[in-house]
């Protein structure tokens, strides 16, 4: 049933723990002293601008990388109700904030990529619930989109 859940890690070849699921990061978050190298691989649904003092940031939120739903289903579930049932929303998902980048950006990645995420910072599970972290565009990883988003 874990499995089915997502709680799945398999041994990368550099040595890191590839976990591929929000619940599976929850479980190793939620597993205090954890010193394991990881490679987060998961799918990018959206990409939202904000702001802090005179900083600029996006924050792209990720949803599993092995999700069976079409990209258009969860950006329904996920993103439209996502300013009303925030808190929710954002137990479902990974947050990575990038400072200094705006979601119009050339450098950034289609909605629906799949990303490894090398490396990060402020990885932590925020009330409990919410998978956080920081990380920089230098630090990420991608191949081409899923062939449904490719074909939109």
């Amino acid at each position: 049933m874990r499995e089915l859940l997502g709680a799945r890690t398999v041994e990368a070849e550099q040595g890191a723990t590839v976990v591929d699921s929000v619940e599976g990061l929850r479980e190793v978050l939620q597993r205090k002293g954890s010193t394991t190298k990881l490679l987060l691989r998961m799918k990018l649904l959206w990409i939202s601008d904000h702001a802090y003092g005179q900083w600029k940031l996006i924050r792209m939120h990720f949803v599993d990388a092995q999700v069976p739903e079409t990209l258009d289903d969860m950006l329904s579930v996920f993103k439209v109700s996502y300013e009303a049932n925030r808190q929710d929303i954002d137990s479902l998902l990974l947050t990575a904030t990038l400072w200094n980048l705006e979601s119009d950006s050339k450098l950034l990645l289609s909605p629906g990529t799949i990303v490894d995420i090398n490396e990060n910072s402020n990885l932590q599970l925020y009330n409990g619930t919410q998978c956080q972290l920081t990380t920089r565009l230098s630090q990420l990883s991608w191949g081409q989109a899923n062939i449904e988003v490719q074909l939109k």
